[in-house]
């Protein structure tokens, strides 16, 4: 619970936003046609052993910058735009925290985490 503690401090530096903003669904086009690629990607690495490493790490940049932007937007809740921070973290640990964690691990080297990633493609906020 401290490290939530810590977490919501130093994210606290960074401005919230709201789903609805330009800048949120522009990010989230740009996130959407990073996953497509990957999509693309996961099999031919599976298959070929097509080595594009430069397309990992971007992915990963993009998939920790979404990580962050996440932390940093609202979300509804029955209807309700949340935007306190302590809330919207304690919604991605309860909702997001696993999965991000294993696409990052899937990124990272770990070839049989792929298959997670392929079969269940993280939903577009």
């Amino acid at each position: 619970m401290e490290l939530l503690k810590v977490t919501v401090k130093v994210f606290s530096l960074l401005p919230l936003t709201t789903p609805e903003t330009v800048a949120s669904i522009y990010w989230d086009m740009i996130y959407g046609l990073t996953l497509l690629v990957f999509i693309f990607y996961i099999p031919m690495k599976i298959s070929f052993d097509v080595q594009l490493d430069y397309l990992i790490w971007f992915t990963m940049v993009v998939y920790f910058m979404n990580v962050i932007l996440t932390l940093s937007r609202g979300f509804y809740k029955e209807s309700v735009l949340i935007l306190n921070r302590k809330e919207i973290f304690q919604n991605y640990i309860r909702n997001d925290l696993i999965f991000d964690f294993a696409v990052l691990m899937a990124l990272a080297k770990y070839d049989f985490l792929l298959w997670i990633f392929f079969f269940c493609i993280p939903k577009l906020s």
